[in-house]
């Protein structure tokens, strides 16, 4: 397998936000369409969970962060929910 990232929880409040102003729900067939990825791993993304790199940046930049990297943890961290 490649190499994997997941989002911060401060990344995932961004991303939430930019959606939201997309009027996009967090399935939007929109959304994982126009990254290339199934809604699977947008789903595991969103749940803070480890996904491919590239769909990592791929749903970042769909949804209109293109500084991807600002928000990506390497895939041993624990990403604290709360």
């Amino acid at each position: 397998m490649g190499a994997t990232l997941l989002a911060s929880k401060e990344g995932l409040d961004k991303i939430d936000h930019l959606r939201r102003l997309k009027g996009w729900n967090k399935s939007a067939s929109a959304w994982y369409g126009d990254a290339s990825t199934t809604k699977a791993t947008l789903n595991r993304f969103l749940a803070g969970e480890p996904v491919a790199q590239d769909a990592f940046k791929a749903i970042c930049q769909t949804v209109g962060l293109e500084d991807w990297e600002s928000i990506a943890l390497p895939p041993d961290t624990k990403n604290e929910s709360g």
